[in-house]
């Protein structure tokens, strides 16, 4: 099983989520003038996760993609995803390829996550809280397991994709690289004390094994 993949449960509600075989025939919306709208699938992020690993991640947990303000490298770059609308991401973009999959990476294994903790009836404690570097204050154990696992994919990603960048995108996922080698320095003895909440063995050893492979290639 690839480091992303975790056990998952569709909703029969769940429209947007597009299984692979579906996936290449599936529109993404571009948003123009404040607006989205749907055009074919653009060569956009695909290629850069596919030749990755994540190709599969981002086509069952991220189908449906409204992309939001064009920005610079050196630009604050949001994204968000709703519960109320699933697999569908919104996200600001640059005009590198290989930094909208990162992005779209981060918010697809979020999905996951979420799916495969309800697949195994998961039940995290809403008074427990570990400390995030990454947010620079304590967080529920939902909330922090989200960012170790996450953030962990983020890491396997541009660790691969930085061999194949070039120009200004190589400086770029460097610095995110070592940003996230700082985070997951601050994280991993918290880590070991949320890990145990997680009742089912697979999916913490998944979680486990995603943040270990991480903070290896870092």
């Amino acid at each position: 099983m690839a480091v992303e993949q975790l056990p998952c449960r569709r909703s029969e509600g769940n429209r947007c989520t597009a299984s692979p075989r579906h996936s290449a025939a599936a529109p993404e919306p571009h948003c123009s003038d404040g607006r989205c709208a749907v055009r074919p699938r653009a060569s956009l992020h695909l290629p850069a996760a596919t030749e990755h690993g994540f190709g599969a991640l981002l086509t069952q947990r991220a189908p449906v993609i409204c992309l939001l303000n064009r920005r610079r490298l050196d630009e604050t770059l949001h994204s968000r995803a709703l519960t109320r609308l699933p697999g569908t991401v919104f996200t600001d973009y640059t005009a590198h390829p290989e930094v909208l999959a990162r992005d779209l990476i981060h918010k697809a294994a979020h999905n996951r996550l979420n799916d495969a903790l309800a697949a195994y009836d998961v039940s995290l404690p809403a008074d427990v809280t570990s400390f995030s570097p990454w947010r620079g204050t304590p967080r529920r154990v939902y909330g922090f397991l989200h960012a170790c696992w996450a953030f962990s994919l983020t890491v396997l990603y541009a660790r691969q994709a930085r061999c194949d960048a070039t120009g200004a995108v190589v400086p770029f996922l460097d610095a995110h690289l070592r940003q996230q080698e700082s985070q997951f320095a601050s994280a991993l003895d918290s880590l070991a004390e949320a890990l145990p909440y997680v009742s089912a063995d697979a999916l913490r050893d998944r979680v486990s094994h995603a943040v270990s492979k991480a903070v290896e290639s870092a």
